[in-house]
């Protein structure tokens, strides 16, 4: 899906999780209004994860 590639939040805190799909509703009708906002030259790729690891800093460890 093209429109969250509109976004430009990637490394954002998002405050609540509804918040990326009001975003992203947004955007989605933005394109269908303005379907060249995106450039033909871009590709777009599908990733499936199958596992994912997740790490969290300690203030506390040196670094």
């Amino acid at each position: 899906m093209w429109a969250i590639a509109l976004l430009g939040k990637q490394s954002e805190i998002l405050d609540k999780p509804d918040d990326l799909d009001t975003v992203l509703k947004e955007k989605v009708n933005d394109l269908e209004k303005n379907p060249g906002a995106v450039s033909p030259a871009w590709t777009q790729y599908r990733v499936v994860a199958k596992e994912a690891e997740f790490w969290q800093a300690v203030e506390s460890m040196p670094g």
